[in-house]
């Protein structure tokens, strides 16, 4: 039976933010099943594609790309003793999807998350004894709720 454990929260995924959970988990844990990417944010600002900062489009894709990429990279020596190892990244299937969720909402978002995609299938090419895939958790009531700027339910495909 697996074990889950809350392991740490960073909102920049920088190398050396990792060293310390990761290290306390290698010296603590003979191996982890499942690694969940939950990493998700949408700042001020990202609301036109036409007027986009570059510093909007960096931050949001160290979080919702580039973090999820390097818990991965920092988890593999634990997942990699499993005997089932899974990497699970949440990635909307509808908001900020390729291509359904290409329009005018959260443009540094969208991007983000189709980058995550791409991580995604890069890392079940690189690793195909790990079982890696993108799963949708659908909208959740998150600080993110504030920017969400289509009015009623979600549309599911």
């Amino acid at each position: 039976m697996a074990r889950w454990q809350r392991l740490f929260r960073s909102t920049f995924p920088a190398r050396k933010a990792f060293a310390t959970p990761c290290s306390l988990s290698l010296a603590t844990a003979d191996h982890l099943d499942v690694l969940v990417n939950n990493a998700g944010v949408i700042l001020e600002g990202d609301n036109s594609i036409a007027q986009l900062d570059p510093e909007t489009v960096t931050k949001t894709f160290q979080t919702n790309t580039l973090g999820p990429l390097l818990v991965t990279q920092a988890f593999l020596p634990l997942l990699s003793r499993s005997n089932a190892p899974a990497s699970h990244h949440m990635f909307p299937a509808v908001e900020g999807s390729w291509p359904a969720g290409m329009d005018t909402w959260a443009p540094a978002y969208c991007l983000s998350k189709t980058a995550l995609n791409a991580v995604t299938c890069l890392c079940a090419a690189a690793l195909p004894n790990f079982s890696i895939n993108s799963v949708c958790p659908g909208w959740v009531r998150t600080d993110m709720e504030r920017f969400r700027m289509r009015p009623g339910p979600l549309k599911r495909s």
